[in-house]
């Protein structure tokens, strides 16, 4: 059949768009619900607006029963008069003037009677006979909204809808659009009501489009009219994250995407119909789910854009069979013939050497005659099962907590769908409800998802995966949250994967799949996280990163960062960081910047939170020179004490980098910053400890002449000893006589000065401030290190999980 259809434009007189409203059963069920729908009608709608209906409440049942009634031949005539009744009732509550109308469905019902008495009744006959339902049902609307004052008219959908096929008949579309338009040219001026559900073939004969083949002939017929928006009105709002009729915490999902909707009816979903959605997959046709009973409340929209992950929908199928075949050979090649033949399962799945086919129950009849046209044997059915599903663009996510609930109930694999957008599990048909509730449960008052990406892993960055591996559990265990290392940067490559990297084993998973991408690129995919929060870790000491802090924090990721250069870039920078950081409710937190795990920026904000100020902070900020000065005594020289600090792994691998102070200079501009002073780098005064000849010269050369140091640490050394002082090298700021003074160098300190006994390699912050001016404040104890670092980055993520719950 084609579907070569013609680009349509709008029928009616004006050039506005047109919208079909759809309306099923349930919302037809009685005399007010037809009441309730033209009012609907007239108040929502155009006059040049489409209009299908399926058959009125259980009209559709009854045909059917009637039918089965009589080929088993069962006395259906009480159910033929009840069914009569109930027609003839909705005409008389409705019309003022119901002669026509009624005249017109007792000449029908007498048809349909004599149809039910035919010795055998074949399919078409069969179809004439449901079709009724749908021709009585666009009558009465048509003629209610003719009484309201719309000029209205009725279309039975068999004078233009054609198509081949009798299970599952395909329309042919260029030709059903042809005889629509000519239909419809002189009905351009009337709300015109059509029938679902029912069509034609080339010879006339009556044929149906399934069940909820209302709804897949109010989207085809929409194409055929060009019109842009399909309003599904029904009982419900829409679709819901769960059956609401079983789970009152069930939300509305107000936006879903055309390939979420398309999966969601693929699992039987009863809102959605996978046949409805086929129309719109070439066309940007709007669809709308929404409820006749409340027609002003929210409702859901299917768009092909449309969508957000993160919107989990929980599906409960019952009415389902389960086929299970031995041959896994033979089962391949079967399903290849289902979906050549129009059978789509709702899952397959294999276990051992058995291979399980689900399919509804409504096709199992076709399914059983297609099995045994094939020759197909040794196949179990099982009627007693159902199928939980969950589904969500990003549904990979869940699969640890889905696994957990199901692995134990069900004897058959979890099933990822091809596409990646749904989970299932075959389950035992009694537990379908209480697992579906439970599911829903642990998905919408589950833990928060916090993703954490680490940009840096070199030696401190490996340090914390290893520590973040023996707290993952203990974390997501402490406040109920899920919390995946999602990304792993470094400058060899990147990887990102939202569905979580083990960082037991992160190593091999970044020399499998790493690959060279710029970190604006890795910026952007992090931006399309799909957590509730991502905290990036910055470990990475790269500029390049710190400039894309504002990308980071204008995509709602929050940051810890472990290195300086954010806290010591221009204050400008700075203050852009902070305020981004404010409008974006993200938060940026740095203390392992300066003093690794001691909590000297814990203590000043502390100090500030409590209503003091600190007025200054002096310090020696590096455990390097704090073990060079509290070992150098002059007996040797200092140059022999720096090369034997380098070989013990004490300084960085160019002692110059500890030498020079800058990163001092770094720390201090950090905490004077804390304090709330708007200062530049350079607003503190640096003295290096490295000559001038010695900064820019090769590494190997710079080791060959540090003995060109020794003179002046020996002279610093004993000018001090005179006085009985120490040299250290302090960097502070002081700002108590009103005006700040920031500097690092070397200080002679009397030899009962709080900085001048040092245990080797640590850090002594002291703090002054208005309560602390005589007494200072003493912070003091390892401020660097790997494992002190890795600890404060830890430390940090503690804090802000804690905030962020």
């Amino acid at each position: 059949m084609s579907d070569n259809v013609s680009p349509v434009t709008s029928s009616n007189a004006s050039d506005e768009a047109i919208t079909l409203h759809k309306f099923g059963g349930s919302s037809l069920a009685d005399p007010a619900c037809y009441q309730r729908v033209a009012g609907l009608l007239m108040q929502y709608g155009h006059p040049h607006d489409l209009v299908v209906v399926s058959a009125a409440g259980k009209t559709t049942n009854k045909l059917l029963s009637l039918i089965d009634m009589a080929a088993q031949g069962v006395d259906y005539h009480h159910t033929l008069n009840k069914l009569r009744q109930f027609q003839r009732q909705l005409v008389e509550e409705l019309l003022q003037d119901p002669q026509d109308v009624l005249g017109l469905l007792d000449s029908e019902l007498d048809t349909l009677g004599s149809w039910l008495c035919y010795e055998s009744i074949d399919n078409h006959t069969a179809n004439s006979i449901v079709a009724c339902g749908e021709v009585w049902s666009s009558r009465l609307l048509s003629a209610v909204l003719s009484e309201k004052g719309r000029k209205s008219c009725a279309i039975d959908a068999r004078q233009f809808l054609v198509a081949e096929g009798d299970i599952s008949p395909v329309v042919d579309e260029a030709v059903s659009q042809k005889q629509f338009q000519e239909l419809c040219h002189n009905k351009r001026s009337s709300q015109r009501v059509i029938t679902g559900f029912i069509c034609r073939n080339q010879d006339n004969q009556t044929l149906t489009l399934g069940r909820n083949g209302s709804d897949y002939s109010a989207t085809l017929i929409a194409k055929l009219a060009g019109a842009s928006t399909v309003n599904i009105w029904t009982d419900v709002a829409g679709v819901f994250s769960a059956d609401p009729n079983l789970i009152n915490e069930a939300a509305l999902i107000e936006q879903l995407s055309l390939a979420e909707a398309e999966e969601l009816a693929r699992l039987g979903n009863p809102v959605l119909h996978h046949r409805t959605l086929q129309p719109l997959a070439k066309d940007n046709i709007a669809l709308r789910v929404r409820s006749s009973f409340t027609p002003d409340a929210a409702f859901t929209e299917i768009g092909r854009r449309l969508g957000h992950v993160g919107d989990c929908i929980v599906n409960g199928s019952k009415d389902i069979s389960l086929y299970i075949f031995d041959d896994t050979t033979t089962n391949q090649a079967l399903i290849t013939d289902l979906e050549s033949n129009g059978f789509f399962p709702l899952l397959v799945t294999q276990h051992n050497t058995k291979v399980s086919v689900v399919v509804r129950q409504e096709v199992c009849a076709t399914f059983d005659a297609f099995l045994v046209a094939n020759n197909v044997d040794g196949v179990y059915e099982d009627k007693n099962c159902g199928v939980i599903s969950l589904l969500d663009a990003g549904v990979s996510w869940y699969r640890k907590i889905f696994t957990k609930i199901f692995a134990k109930e069900s004897q058959w694999p979890i099933v990822l769908s091809e596409n990646g957008m749904s989970l299932s599990a075959i389950v035992p048909e009694k537990r379908v409800n209480i697992l579906a509730y439970l599911l829903h449960q642990k998905i919408y008052s589950s833990p928060k998802r916090i993703g954490v990406a680490l940009m840096g892993a070199g030696n401190i960055g490996q340090q914390w995966l290893s520590l973040f591996q023996d707290q993952q559990d203990k974390l997501e265990n402490s406040f109920n949250l899920s919390l995946p290392l999602i990304a792993i940067g470094r400058s060899k490559g990147a990887i990102v994967d939202f569905s979580g990297i083990d960082a037991s084993n992160w190593q091999s998973h970044f020399d499998n799949e790493a690959h060279l991408v710029a970190q604006s690129d890795i910026v952007s995919t992090l931006a399309n996280h799909p957590f509730d929060d991502l905290i990036v870790l910055d470990v990475s000491a790269d500029q390049g990163l710190t400039n894309l802090y504002p990308a980071l924090l204008n995509a709602g990721c929050h940051l810890i960062s472990a290195n300086k250069l954010a806290g010591s870039a221009p204050l400008s920078f700075y203050k852009d960081i902070k305020q981004l950081a404010y409008s974006n409710n993200c938060k940026w937190l740095y203390n392992a910047s300066v003093g690794a795990g001691l909590p000297i920026l814990h203590s000043i904000n502390d100090l500030h939170h409590s209503g003091d100020k600190v007025l200054g902070i002096s310090g020696v900020f590096s455990g390097t020179l704090s073990w060079l000065f509290e070992n150098f005594d002059n007996h040797q020289p200092f140059s022999t004490l720096l090369l034997k600090a380098l070989e013990l792994g004490i300084t960085e691998p160019d002692p110059r980098d500890d030498l020079s102070g800058k990163d001092k200079q770094r720390k201090l501009l950090i905490l004077a910053r804390e304090c709330g002073l708007d200062i530049e780098l350079e607003d503190i005064a640096i003295e290096s400890m490295v000559p001038e000849a010695l900064r820019d010269i090769p590494l190997d050369e710079f080791l060959a002449r540090a003995t060109e140091m020794d003179e002046v640490m020996s002279i610093q050394f004993n000018q001090a000893a005179k006085n009985n002082e120490v040299v250290r090298y302090v960097a502070q700021f002081d700002r108590s006589n009103g005006q700040c003074m920031a500097s690092v160098g070397l200080q002679r300190l009397a030899s009962d000065h709080a900085l001048a006994s040092l245990t080797p390699s640590d850090n002594v912050f002291l703090v002054q401030s208005q309560w602390y001016q005589e007494n200072p404040l003493i912070i003091r104890g390892p401020g660097a290190g790997r494992e002190v670092t890795a600890a404060a980055i830890e430390s940090d993520l503690y804090s802000l999980i804690k905030e962020l719950i």
